[in-house]
Parts: C-alpha cells; sequence; structure tokens
C-alpha cells in the first residue's frame, strides 16, 4: 500500500489551473473500503479513496494524473497524488479496449489534520489541472 502523507498546499508542479466546465467522466466508488454515502465519513488516521476517472471515456481519453483533494472550510485545498489501476469494466463499458488505464487508489495520511473538509478529485490532462467539483465528499477528521 502506498500511503500519501503529505500533500500539497498549491497547484501540483508544472499545472496550470483549467476551468471546471464538467467535460470529464468518473466516479468515487470506495472510501475506506465503502461506498460513498450522503452525509459525513469519519475517519481519524487515513483516507482511502478508490474509484476512475478520464478526460472522456466516451472519446478513450484518460487522465496524465488524478489527485485526491481534500478542500478546508477556508477553501484551502490540498492535493495528494494517487496512483494508476487497471479498470477494465470501464473500458468494456465505454468501448474503449486501448484506453489506458482509468482506475485510481489513493491512501491519504491525515494524523496531522483535524475538522470538516470535501474529499474530491482533480484531473491532469496536458499541464492543465481540472478540478471535478461533482465529486466533493464530506469528510470528517477526528482527533484520535
Amino acid at each position: 500500500m502506498v500511503i500519501y502523507p503529505t500533500g500539497y498546499d498549491s497547484l501540483p508542479h508544472g499545472y496550470k489551473l483549467a476551468n471546471s466546465n464538467n467535460y470529464y467522466d468518473g466516479s468515487i466508488d470506495l472510501i475506506n473500503g465503502r461506498s460513498p454515502v450522503p452525509g459525513w465519513t469519519a475517519t481519524t488516521d487515513l483516507v482511502t479513496i478508490e474509484g476512475w476517472l478520464a478526460f472522456s471515456a466516451k472519446e478513450g481519453i484518460a487522465f496524465d494524473e488524478v489527485f485526491s483533494t481534500l478542500k478546508n472550510q477556508g477553501g484551502i485545498i490540498k492535493y495528494f497524488g494517487t496512483h494508476r489501476k487497471a479498470r477494465p469494466d470501464v473500458n468494456n463499458s465505454f468501448n474503449q479496449p486501448s484506453m489506458a488505464d482509468v482506475g485510481f487508489k489513493a491512501t491519504i495520511d491525515v494524523k496531522n489534520l483535524k475538522g470538516d473538509y470535501l474529499l474530491g478529485l482533480a484531473l491532469g490532462y496536458k499541464r492543465k489541472l481540472i478540478l471535478c467539483e461533482r465529486f466533493n465528499l464530506p469528510v470528517k477528521i477526528l482527533i484520535k
């Protein structure tokens, strides 16, 4: 298991923020091994997020990188890396057998954070970073 202990406090190196026009496809399938449910997910140490994301699954365009994000109540975003996973179900669903792996997984160390956050995604494509606003899920980080 790869654990991302610290996040970027600003945009990841080499990326410029692009307007989010909701032109992306994807899903957050699991948070800490469970399907996301409406309301808060509470945690104390680690947050594991799994899913898939593509610039355009319909056109077979994957991402260059996916970042998981934590946005605090002040609107400050921390960016954490993810690693790719094969998702043949997505390739098959969109009839794109040659599309690069669009699955992702990240385990984030949140021991040094506390409070209410929105857990989300940012898609890196051609050195532009798209904040995937529709995936923001509330997470409460508790002190152990």
